[in-house]
């Protein structure tokens, strides 16, 4: 699984922070990811190239998941802003 994966999976978790993958939920975690996040966003407008495909497949499926969650009120979405 990659990184990116792997941080979108704690979305599964009622309380991600006794997820296996919890110590990406630190502040330093978060901040590398969103520089590499916004580097490959940059990187992938500037040159017109496939990775701007994967991410906006990325965050479809994220947001596929997240209605799944909503729908089936089986799992609690962290910081869920629409509830």
């Amino acid at each position: 699984m990659t990184e990116i994966e792997t941080i979108m999976a704690l979305l599964l978790f009622p309380d991600a922070s006794k997820s296996p993958d919890s110590h990406l939920l630190d502040d330093a975690q978060r901040q590398k990811t969103a520089l590499d996040l916004n580097s490959a966003l940059l990187r992938a407008v500037n040159h017109n190239d496939r990775t701007f495909d994967t991410l906006q497949h990325l965050l479809t499926r994220a947001y596929i998941l997240q209605s799944f969650c909503r729908a089936t009120s089986t799992y609690t979405i962290k910081n869920d802003p629409v509830g």
